[in-house]
């Protein structure tokens, strides 16, 4: 008489084939994890540079709004990691320390920070995280026929020729399985008032 049924061994063979396919679709599952951390780590890091390049690129623009002539609105400083403008955003003639009117860019290489600062050297001074994880951050400034200026500084004739201002930032994370990810954006930003 003969008896239907598995025997051992085919039981035994038909439980290594599931393990290796159940191994092989963990393992499956495991990199598109760790692929979409990864990916989520790169949007969040680049949607914060962008917000960033965007809403400085925005200010700049702004630099030297002066309708009147009497607010002495312009760049005011100006160096490879930093810049300073005033602009009359209220339209009453005067930089005031209130209503946004001077505003700083700054890069903070240490703790690898842009910030943004509201009336630099006064006592309503206040400064703000802009983006972090910045590894670059860098500003060039051009005058009327972008003609690359070098760092005017503080130099108040450099300073008047200034009428467009680039700027590149990049920024950095680690990576879910180890190295790091860098995204670089760049802009070139040409004030309507100077």
């Amino acid at each position: 008489m003969r008896q239907s049924g598995f025997s051992l061994i085919e039981l035994l063979i038909v439980m290594a084939v599931a393990s290796l396919l159940g191994f092989g679709i963990l393992n499956v599952f495991v990199n598109m994890n760790r692929m979409y951390v990864t990916q989520n780590a790169v949007i969040d890091v680049q949607s914060q540079a962008r917000n960033a390049v965007y809403s400085i690129s925005r200010m700049l623009r702004e630099a030297g709004l002066d309708p009147h002539n009497s607010a002495n609105a312009g760049v005011e400083l100006a160096t490879a990691s930093k810049v300073r403008i005033a602009r009359d955003g209220n339209l009453n003639g005067i930089i005031d320390n209130t209503g946004l009117e001077r505003v700083s860019f700054d890069f903070d290489a240490v703790r690898g920070i842009v910030r943004r600062g509201y009336y630099e050297g006064t006592a309503a001074e206040r400064w703000e995280e802009m983006c972090d994880q910045v590894a670059v951050f860098s500003l060039t400034y051009q005058d009327e026929n972008g003609t690359d200026l070098g760092v005017p500084g503080a130099d108040a004739a450099l300073l008047a020729r200034v009428r467009a201002i680039g700027l590149v930032m990049t920024v950095r994370d680690d990576k879910a399985d180890g190295g790091t990810f860098t995204r670089t954006v760049s802009t070139s930003v040409r004030s309507r008032n100077l």
